[in-house]
Parts: structure tokens; C-alpha cells; sequence
């Protein structure tokens, strides 16, 4: 296994990056993936996705309107009118992305409106080779909003206008493009230095390529964090899994109650599916077009007064609260990728009776997504040893691990090539000996000599990794302490332990493809943090030729191979070759699984398992609504 990438691996020119990992960061940015003629997984990619980039100023013959510039046109422009025109374009892009990638509509319907020459000459480039609005500069627009805009109507103020956002958002993206390279804020960049960049990256010695990898895997965490797409029917499909299933066996502590969601209820002294119940009367009604809500009126829908008191106190900001918060924010650091405040925050509160909600996306991850953790974490107190919040956050833990061992059971169950699924206490009690318990991982699926090794760690990215706000060397740390020391280690000793005991029917002379399982918040398999997972990859130079190199998998990542299970049940295709197929590509570099699938044009289905949970969800939730509207009428009732 190489340690290090050869020159001729290292990256190309703009922004010193390779042609693979332009294309992934741009599809990052939201766009569609499309792909070109198939190939067998075990073979060589036969096409690769057309690249998608995003539109930039001088791609439209402007000049991008600095930070300054940008906050003097919006103190022409009313904050209502501008918060309420962004949120209804973003969420009609993220319910787009995630329904029917009909984004490239959306955005082609908003040059339209502009009715400009340069937007006629955009028409031609969105949804084929250009993205207009990648999801981080709406971001971006919106906190600059909230800064700059006038929030008393009046003279000299005017509502905002499409060509004000597209002019705004196209600067935006500039700036974001020339933080990485000043060549990337043009369209068409001098040659030359485009080759003097190339050349510069050419002469990198060894340890400056890695410093370039790492510091472009820093990057890509938080950027593909800012623009990922969140499909609600996955949201509520895992939220059910984890959240309503009742605590592993290791968890026998009452104080968080039977399942997660008890723990929510007792730590935030509301039931979880009240809370969801506004969420989804929030989540129906933005996706028709309302984005304000009164108080009352989400009472009339079914909720109830404390679930929406909850929101309003919880998921809510008046505007005075934003502006110190954005300030704290510009304070930290670049906030090119800073997003936490709305993503805590989704609604702007109006008075007392009325919230905003300010995307569709931050509504949906707050009320089913991974907010729900952080709000029960830190509702149950300080962390200290045996502290509520403490326990519950090892319970998840397990949680979490219970999960993936269910995914893997399934997985299993779908493959002719895989005879076994084995656990970590299965191999603990075959390997154990003279009183020693050994190191090994979680789960281990056995297909003949492949051996699939996966470690599960519920290992969030930190706030400052995952908003682009810490350096290389907390980075470094965060790697080590989580990967490289421990789970690497226990890949290693769990590899050498199969390969010299021939245990669970694994064959002579094993290949081991060894994966680490991580919560979808946290690190991805993009291109350049498989990069960095193999400059990081000593550990396993012992088993140099049987181990292929180390690759962070994400949960959803894993649902989708069981997607895929599925669908190779009735095909000759076997999901074991997959697992292997990927990290085993003779390709220039590592590509992540959702690029890969591209490549040898597979879709990345959704298990049906998947699709049911989200249903069981819905029907607890439209349940609990039909509960409590029979409780008002019997207490109505009583009353007369």
C-alpha cells in the first residue's frame, strides 16, 4: 500500500486539485449526477460524470461585488422582503434536489425572471455543465441579510428583486472560489498561470503533498457538509431506527428511559413525537409555499401549546438574537462554511405569536435529523463522570452500533458470496486466550478470502472541522485520536488475528477491505480524505498485500449498500463484489461511493427497509396528532 501519492497522482491545475476531486466538490454544490456508459465493477470505470461547476460572476461578464459592496446594496433592500424571497428560492431547491433533481428547473426558471442578456447566456450552462446556487452562498446571502438589510420599511428602501439575489449569490460563489485559488474567480483563466500553477504543485516534495491533501480534506469536510442535500424520507427512516427502537442490552441505566425518544421527553420535558408533529406540519406547509406561522394556528393543526412553546423557545431567534450570534460568528473566523446558528435556529421569531422559517432543509434537520441528539445532550446538563448526559451519550453510542450491525444483517442476508456475519463478541471469544481479551473490531463479514472488516464509531466532526473554522493541526489531532490510534489499530489486530486462525470459514491466503462507520455528520470518503487516510496508513504496513486501504463509511453510505443488496438479489451481480469492487479500483485516485456508483452507472437505491420506517414514523405521528385532537374534544366535553 502507498503511504504517499507519486507525482504524477498529485493534483491539476486551478486550484490543485485533481480532475476527480473538482468534479465531486462541485456535485457537492447540489448538482445532478450523471453518468456515462456502464462497467463491471471489477473493472476499470469506462466513463466518468460530466463535471458540474458552479456559475460565478465573470462566468456572466460581471464584476463580483465585494463584502462591502454587497452589504451597501442590501441596506437598500427590506429584510422581510429579502429573507422571505431567499427562503422561498432555497427550499424550492432542496425540495427539488431531493425529490425529482429538478433544481436545474428552479434555477433556469429564476434567469427567466432576470430577463438580462447575461442571464439568456446562463440559461445554456445551468444543469449541464454550471450550478447557479450552490446551497453554501444562499447561506452566505441569507446571514448577510440579517447584517445588512433594512428592517424598517420606508423611504428609499425596496423589496429585493431577483437580479439582486443572482448578482449577490454569483459573488458570493466567487469569493468562496478564490479563498482556494485567486484562478478560479475567472471563467476563463491566463494559460499561463494556469501552468505555473501546475508546475508549482508538480515540484511539492512528499511531505508538502501531504500537508496539501490534508489541508484540502479540511476543506472538502466542511463544504460538502454546507451543500449536502437532505432527503426528509431518509431523515425519518433512520430517526425511527434509532430513535423509537428501544436501548441496546449494555444500556441498563432508568435515567434515560427505554429508548432515545424517552430520553428526549425527560430531558426537555416534552415528547419527542409532539415536537415532530409541529415539525411536520411546518415541513407539508413550506414545501406548499408557507413559510410564516402563527402560534395559534399550529395549535389548531394538532399541536399542542407546549410542543409549539418549545419551538418558539428552542428553534427560534428574534432578530436581535441573530445579529449577536452572526457577529460571534465573523469573530471566529471565515464563515464561508458557517451554518450552525440556522441549523439550531431555522425559524426567525417575529413578536410572540409568529415564527419564519428560513429554509426548508435547517427545518427538517432540526426536527428529525441529528439536532435531536445535541438537543437532548445538552438539555439532561453538565458532562461529567456518570452525568445524565454522559450515559445518554454512550447510549447512543451502542445505539448507533446496534444500528450498523442491523444494516450488515441485511446485507448478508442478500448475498450468495457471504457465508458469515461475525461480531466483535463472536471473535473476542473464539481469539481469546491465557486470560487476554483482544483488540478487534465490531463486525466482520466473511466471503470466502475477503474478509470485510467494519468498526463502528459514533464519532461526530467537531463544530470548528465541520464549518472550515479549525486548522490543520486540530485536524491532525481529531484524525490520530479517533482513527489512526484506535480504530486503525484494532482493524490491524482483528486482520492478523483471521489470517492466523482461518476462524468463521474464512479461506487461506485472506484480502481484507476494512471500513470505519461513522454517523452521517461526520467524516465522508471523499477523494481527498481517502487521500489522507493513506498517508495515515503505517499501521498497516505489516499486512502490506493482503489489506486494502483504510475507507470511512458513512451510515447512509451503508444504506445504500444495502439498497443495492437488494437489488443484486435477483441480479448475477453479488453485493459482496461491491464492497470489495470500490476500494479496489485500479484508478488514479480514490473516488467516494457515490462517485463510483456513477461511474459504473449503478443507482443508489433506497432499501425497503428504509422506506417502511419512514412510513411506521409518519403513522406515529399523524397517531399522536389524532390522540391528542380526541383528548381536546373529550376535555371540551367535561368542560360543558
Amino acid at each position: 500500500m502507498e503511504a504517499m501519492m507519486s507525482k504524477k497522482k498529485r493534483g491539476t491545475p486551478r486550484t490543485g486539485k485533481t480532475t476527480k476531486q473538482r468534479r465531486r466538490e462541485a456535485r457537492s454544490d447540489g448538482s445532478r449526477r450523471t453518468t456515462a456508459g456502464a462497467a463491471e465493477i471489477s473493472g476499470v470505470p469506462s466513463g466518468q460524470p460530466v463535471p458540474v461547476f458552479p456559475i460565478i460572476s465573470d462566468h456572466a461578464g460581471l464584476t463580483a461585488l465585494s463584502h462591502t459592496l454587497r452589504a451597501e446594496r442590501l441596506g437598500q433592500i427590506s429584510q422581510a422582503s429579502a429573507l422571505h424571497v431567499l427562503a422561498a428560492i432555497q427550499s424550492r431547491l432542496d425540495v427539488a434536489t431531493t425529490t425529482d433533481w429538478s433544481e436545474s428547473r428552479v434555477e433556469r426558471a429564476m434567469l427567466a425572471e432576470a430577463g438580462t442578456e447575461w442571464a439568456a447566456q446562463l440559461a445554456t450552462k445551468v444543469g449541464v455543465t454550471h450550478r447557479l446556487v450552490p446551497p453554501r452562498s444562499m447561506t452566505q446571502l441569507i446571514r448577510e441579510a440579517f447584517e445588512a438589510c433594512s428592517e424598517v420599511d420606508g423611504s428609499g428602501v425596496r423589496d429585493i428583486e431577483i437580479v439582486d439575489v443572482l448578482e449577490l449569490v454569483m459573488s458570493i460563489t466567487s469569493e468562496h472560489a478564490g479563498e482556494q485559488n485567486p484562478l478560479d474567480m475567472l471563467a476563463n483563466p491566463d494559460p499561463a498561470e494556469y501552468r505555473a500553477q501546475i508546475a508549482a504543485i508538480e515540484a511539492y516534495t512528499s511531505d508538502e503533498t501531504v500537508v496539501a491533501v490534508r489541508q484540502h480534506a479540511l476543506n472538502d469536510m466542511a463544504n460538502l457538509l454546507s451543500n449536502e442535500p437532505v432527503k426528509i424520507e431518509l431523515i425519518k427512516a433512520s430517526t425511527y431506527d434509532l430513535w423509537f427502537q428501544p436501548w441496546p442490552d449494555r444500556v441498563t441505566d432508568p435515567r434515560i428511559g427505554s429508548n432515545p425518544a424517552e430520553a428526549f421527553e425527560l430531558a426537555n420535558k416534552v415528547p419527542l413525537l409532539d415536537v415532530m408533529l409541529v415539525g411536520q406540519i411546518v415541513s407539508e406547509r413550506i414545501v406548499a409555499g408557507q413559510f410564516e406561522f402563527d402560534r395559534a394556528d399550529l395549535v389548531r393543526s394538532g399541536a399542542t401549546e407546549v410542543a409549539v412553546e418549545f419551538v418558539f423557545n428552542n428553534m427560534a431567534y428574534k432578530p436581535t438574537q441573530f445579529k449577536r450570534r452572526l457577529r460571534d460568528d465573523r469573530a471566529q473566523g471565515s464563515v464561508t462554511n458557517q451554518r450552525y446558528v440556522f441549523t439550531e435556529r431555522p425559524f426567525l421569531r417575529r413578536g410572540r405569536e409568529t415564527v419564519f422559517a428560513l429554509r426548508y432543509q435547517w427545518i427538517v434537520d432540526r426536527f428529525f435529523g441529528a439536532q435531536l441528539y445535541w438537543q437532548t445532550f445538552f438539555s439532561f446538563g453538565p458532562v461529567a463522570p456518570r452525568s445524565l448526559s454522559e450515559t445518554f451519550s454512550q447510549a447512543m453510542n451502542y445505539a448507533f452500533e446496534r444500528r450498523a450491525g442491523d444494516i450488515l444483517e441485511k446485507i448478508a442476508s442478500y448475498s450468495s458470496k457471504i457465508s458469515r456475519l461475525v461480531s466483535e463478541t463472536e471473535m473476542q471469544a473464539e481469539w481469546s486466550g491465557a486470560g487476554r481479551t483482544p483488540s478487534v473490531c465490531d463486525f466482520m463479514l466473511v466471503a470466502g478470502r475477503a474478509c470485510i472488516i467494519l468498526d463502528a464509531t459514533n464519532h461526530h466532526l467537531s463544530a470548528g472541522l465541520a464549518q472550515g473554522l479549525a486548522d490543520l493541526s486540530t485536524y491532525n489531532e481529531d484524525m490520530d485520536s479517533a482513527f489512526v490510534s484506535t480504530k486503525f489499530k484494532q482493524i490491524v489486530s482483528t486482520a492478523k488475528l483471521a489470517r492466523e486462525r482461518l476462524s468463521f470459514g474464512i479461506e487461506d491466503n485472506p484480502v481484507f477491505y476494512p471500513y470505519v462507520v461513522v454517523p452521517d455528520n461526520g467524516i465522508s470518503s471523499i477523494t481527498s480524505v481517502q487521500l489522507d487516510w493513506r498517508t495515515r496508513a503505517a499501521p498497516f504496513e505489516e499486512l502490506r498485500g493482503s489489506i486494502r486501504p483504510p475507507v470511512p463509511l458513512r451510515m447512509s453510505d451503508l444504506a445504500i449498500f444495502e439498497g443495492l443488496g437488494e437489488l443484486y438479489s435477483t441480479h448475477t451481480r453479488d453485493i459482496a463484489d461491491l464492497l470489495g469492487g470500490w476500494t479496489n479500483q485500479p484508478t488514479p485516485v480514490p473516488v467516494s461511493l457515490r462517485e463510483f456508483l456513477d461511474i459504473v452507472s449503478l443507482p443508489a437505491p433506497i432499501p425497503q427497509r428504509m422506506l417502511r420506517d419512514n412510513d411506521a414514523l409518519n403513522r406515529l405521528i399523524w397517531q399522536r396528532r389524532d390522540e391528542l385532537r380526541a383528548r381536546q374534544s373529550s376535555d371540551q366535553i367535561d368542560d360543558e
